[in-house]
């Protein structure tokens, strides 16, 4: 079975409790760049550094490794 998909109304929630002027911080150094809309129902977040390929090799020895970013 899938995950499930995080929705824009997910992440408001988790803000709800947040004031306007806190700050937000990425782990792993990202810095966010903008929201971009890839389709009719799909918002990306976006962020300055790009990201890294990962050989098959290193995915199957790290599974739970998704993304990497080159800083």
């Amino acid at each position: 079975m899938a995950d499930k998909p995080f929705t824009v109304g997910d992440l408001k929630r988790e803000l709800a409790g947040c004031a306007d002027d806190e700050e937000l911080q990425f782990p792993g150094g990202l810095t966010f760049y903008r929201i971009k809309r890839r389709g009719e129902q799909l918002q990306v977040l976006e962020f300055n550094e790009a990201e890294a390929a990962m050989a098959d090799e290193f995915r199957k020895q790290f599974p739970s490794v998704k993304v990497m970013f080159l800083t």
